[in-house]
């Protein structure tokens, strides 16, 4: 929150499994989510929630709504 291009986030957990969590996040472009994503608060963040992962974080972009 509070970073350049941040919109919002929702976190999701499976309904099967509830370690199985994926957060959402939008942003107005890219390139925000690029600046965030090598931004050393970033990496400072998820080294606080290393202890409570089973495996690396995996990052994926997608666009809303289809761009044709």
């Amino acid at each position: 929150m509070g970073q350049p291009g941040y919109i919002s986030s929702e976190t999701l957990s499976s309904c099967d499994d509830q370690n199985n969590v994926v957060v959402v996040s939008m942003w107005q472009k890219i390139e925000n989510w690029n600046q965030w994503e090598k931004s050393e608060l970033r990496a400072e963040n998820e080294t606080k929630f290393e202890s409570l992962l089973d495996g690396p974080v995996e990052y994926e972009t997608y666009n809303l709504g289809l761009q044709l």
